[in-house]
């Protein structure tokens, strides 16, 4: 069934379905307002922060937002971040395998993405060993998470380097929005679970505070080429609280904290020095972390200071391959000041990250202990140019690396609000990433097959930073009573791109990390919210990108130019969510992600084709009683397996599959 016939089937079964309601539908809106979709209005006026640093209206952000709400997260059915991202027009997800996802916003998607920065709680989750997320650590109680905010381009100005191509902050719920006791279990017919469970309480009026603990076990998927068991399952547990004073509206004080302990079955390729180069080994690898907290929101005149500290610790074992500690210390202070038609705001970050590595014959750094100094200040002005209506935005940050020394990330944004309902926007930025440890001192054993044999991938001290300027502009506003559309449009333009140059065209073969590659990638994302009635809302979203990557004279690299198609060029989201009852929900998601192609790493590489591939995601809710709530999920009903990427390091990818999941949330 092609993608147009599927949209067919799912708009005409939904009208069909209200058509058949029952009488007390009615009733059910008035008595279960909680429950009724957003008004346009609404939409418009919901908040987002992370695009400016400071609380402000979708509908004056001069950037090409999406906000995913908590109801979003209940009507997607899904058990993880990642594959709630899924939602969001503009962002491409691919799972590679049972505890891996490629995550990545306009481009250069791959296992670990270096050009999106992700946050949780405005704490960077982005791995400053070698660039990229571990996605299988980012986890939380998926009822405790208040919005995702996402922020689809440059963010540079206000976050700092590696916020290239997006950011996407994870945002979670203040202690006194999440009282009293709440326990949640998922299960699926492909031996999946997931158990969750949370105890709010208060000590005063003002002072709140909640803890919880998650347990997720998932089985293996099956290998995408032989289409045996992968031996990728995984299974990791987290606990964590938070406290919450406040004093006022803004006057807050915040300390939080978290604990996770994972591991998952491994199945290595290891590189040897001999036909047929790899050597198969599984192994089971683990991961642990914990991160602490203070957030404190202070109100001074016309003052407004927040001030941010975390400690982070993560350590991997990923033995034979690789075994990491990784601590960061980070302390952030930044104010806001309105004076007249100025609406400045400014800050200063300082970050310190220290390594611990135990190295071996495949991936080894010199030193393998080190630590690394990140400082970086900033200062924006939101002026307005025409009151309620023009609004431009000028700033810059200002970092400082132990790598590169200085950089300089400024951007330009201007704002018309056309008429209550409607407003144009453009922007001109400029974003770095800054190279990591695993691109300046390391190196790589890899095993492209023969006749090449085993090929080293060496870090170079010279190695700069990754440049990108942009260009955007975008429109969102109510195009008919009942009907929201946002449309934004790029072209970016990339210098100094990551390339490998090799020694030589015979082995042994080393490559060089190098800047001799540029590009530019355009496009354009849009989604719309259509309120059919008051029981159905309707969400279509559209992404097109073309990327065109091109190397430096004298460059031999190989793999650049290949990446090109990494990327889908384009992406259909088409959500549906139908209210039959007072208390039963119909909630339905189709995902389309068009073909990609990569090359592999033969003498002489052959061009091979991912295909396209729709998913539909649906769910029923049924609120047996006030407090708990019963749902089934199906996931991936188009089809019983199919491949979304092609790369996982030192592993085969796996693919997707077909899933039913019964799940039920109890609040007492």
């Amino acid at each position: 069934m092609d993608i147009k016939t599927l949209s067919k089937v799912l708009l005409l079964t939904s009208m069909a379905t209200l058509m058949n309601a029952p009488a007390f539908a009615d009733e059910a809106h008035n008595a279960n307002s909680d429950s009724t979709p957003l008004t346009l209005e609404e939409v418009m006026n919901t908040q987002i922060y992370s695009a400016s640093k400071r609380p402000e209206k979708i509908s004056e952000t001069a950037a090409s937002v999406y906000v995913i709400t908590a109801e979003d997260i209940a009507k997607s059915g899904v058990t993880s971040i990642p594959e709630a991202l899924r939602m969001v027009p503009g962002i491409d997800v691919a799972r590679t395998n049972a505890n891996t996802w490629a995550i990545s916003i306009r481009g250069f998607n791959t296992q670990f993405s270096n050009k999106l920065l992700v946050l949780i709680d405005g704490r960077s989750v982005y791995t400053p060993l070698f660039s990229g997320v571990y996605w299988d650590s980012q986890d939380y109680v998926l009822d405790d998470i208040d919005r995702i905010e996402v922020i689809k381009g440059p963010g540079g100005t206000l976050w700092g380097a590696n916020a290239v191509n997006g950011v996407i902050n994870i945002i979670t719920k203040e202690a006194r929005k999440t009282q009293g006791s709440y326990a949640s279990e998922t299960m699926s017919t492909n031996g999946d679970n997931s158990t969750e469970v949370r105890y709010g309480g208060k000590t005063s009026d003002i002072d709140f505070y909640r803890v919880y603990g998650k347990y997720t076990n998932t089985d293996s998927l099956p290998n995408s080429v032989t289409g045996a068991n992968n031996h990728d399952d995984w299974s990791k547990g987290q606990a964590g609280f938070r406290y919450d004073f406040r004093n006022s509206n803004y006057d807050a004080l915040t300390f939080q904290g978290d604990f996770f302990d994972g591991k998952k079955e491994y199945p290595f390729a290891l590189p040897t020095g001999s036909p047929p180069f790899t050597s198969g080994l599984l192994t089971n690898s683990g991961f642990q972390g914990a991160n602490m907290m203070l957030k404190w929101n202070i109100l001074s005149d016309k003052f407004k200071t927040d001030i941010k500290a975390y400690t982070d610790y993560t350590t991997r074992n990923e033995s034979p391959v690789l075994q990491q500690s990784i601590e960061t210390q980070d302390i952030d202070v930044q104010t806001q000041y309105d004076y007249g038609r100025n609406s400045f705001i400014g800050g200063a970050e300082a970050r310190f990250i220290s390594y611990n590595l135990i190295n071996s014959q495949y991936i080894s750094y010199a030193p393998s202990e080190s630590s690394v100094s990140i400082l970086s200040t900033f200062l924006q002005d939101k002026i307005t140019l025409v009151p309620n209506k023009v609004f431009l935005t000028l700033g810059s940050k200002f970092d400082y690396n132990d790598y590169t020394d200085f950089g300089v990330e400024p951007n330009a944004r201007l704002s018309y609000q056309i008429d209550e309902h409607n407003s144009v926007w453009a922007a001109v930025s400029q974003a770095i990433r800054t190279p990591t440890m695993g691109e300046n001192s390391f190196t790589n054993l890899t095993p492209p097959g023969p006749p090449l044999g085993v090929i080293s991938i060496v870090g170079n001290p010279s190695y700069g930073s990754e440049n990108l300027t942009a260009y955007e502009m975008g429109y969102r506003g109510d195009i008919s009573k009942n009907a929201f559309f946002d449309i934004s449009t790029f072209y970016n333009e990339y210098t100094h791109l990551k390339t490998g140059e090799a020694n030589s065209a015979t082995p042994p073969i080393t490559l060089l990390t190098s800047n001799n590659g540029y590009g530019e990638t355009y496009g354009v994302e849009s989604y719309a919210v259509w309120g059919v009635n008051k029981y159905w809302d309707v969400k279509p979203g559209y992404t097109f990108l073309i990327q065109n990557f091109h190397l430096r004279p004298g460059s031999n690299d190989t793999t650049l130019e290949h990446d090109e198609e990494r990327s889908p060029q384009n992406q259909f989201t088409l959500g549906s969510y139908v209210k039959l009852a007072e208390n039963v929900n119909w909630d339905s998601n189709l995902y389309y992600v068009g073909n990609l192609h990569y090359f592999t790493t033969d003498a002489v590489p052959v061009r091979t084709r991912i295909d396209a591939y729709t998913r539909f995601d649906t769910q029923i809710r049924w609120n047996v009683m006030k407090d708990v709530e019963l749902s089934l999920i199906g996931q991936n009903l188009l089809d019983d397996k199919h491949q979304e990427f092609n790369e996982v390091i030192y592993n085969t990818p796996s693919q997707d599959r077909r899933a039913v999941l019964a799940r039920v949330k109890v609040k007492f």
